[in-house]
């Protein structure tokens, strides 16, 4: 059994990843969770990820509900967008996509900052928690993230089992670290393992996440 150290976190690898193909049709969001609040952003996938152009956002005082997160995150995914050359809008290149996402966040951002009393935008997300989700045509994977010094925000990589020598080695997913679901899973299951996801994140190695009362 393969393991790894995450700033002093011991990973275990089980489940094999699911090989697809580069440019695999998906959609994408991000839940961020601060003490203050959580909020939901749809992504657009122009070559790399960006806030999306014209996809939802959803921010709610904490704690918020389960159904409220399950609403608004199936709404950030079904209208994220994925971008190649043969669906770019017609009066739109990509530069234009990218100048549009970065305003539209920079309003976004904003408008947290007023909403919450942070004294800079680049403070809203400073403690802030991620999950990535990535919505396939046949899988829901959630995906727990570590916020690194320099404000960075990484998934814990795939890692190897079994031995080289022997010729098993299999490329596996991080336990606990990564959740799959059915995309017709129920809301209940989508918020439960956004929640699970948020409390497998960290902030320079140390968990976080406080549970609202009753979960």
């Amino acid at each position: 059994m393969a393991t790894r150290l995450s700033e002093g976190e011991r990973i275990t690898y089980k489940v094999p990843v699911i090989p697809r193909p580069f440019g695999t049709p998906r959609k994408q969001a991000s839940v961020f969770w601060t003490r203050k609040f959580l909020t939901i952003q749809s992504e657009d996938i122009i070559s790399h990820i960006f806030f999306s152009v014209e996809g939802h956002f959803a921010t709610g005082d904490e704690p918020v509900s389960d159904m409220w997160i399950a609403e608004n995150l199936r709404q950030a995914l079904q209208t994220s967008r994925m971008f190649t050359q043969e669906t770019l809008p017609a009066d739109k290149t990509p530069g234009e996509l990218i100048r549009c996402s970065r305003a539209r966040y920079a309003a976004y951002a904003e408008d947290l900052r007023k909403r919450y009393g942070y004294r800079t935008t680049d403070s809203v997300f400073a403690q802030a928690l991620q999950v990535v989700v990535m919505l396939f045509e046949d899988l829901l994977v959630l995906r727990a993230t570590n916020r690194r010094r320099g404000g960075i925000w990484v998934a814990w990589e795939s890692g190897f089992v079994g031995r080289r020598s022997a010729g098993k080695r299999i490329l596996c997913e991080p336990e606990g670290k990564y959740l799959r679901l059915s995309p017709s899973c129920t809301d209940e299951e989508l918020a439960r393992g956004v929640r699970e996801m948020l409390r497998a994140s960290r902030i320079s190695g140390k968990p976080a996440y406080v549970e609202p009362e009753g979960a």
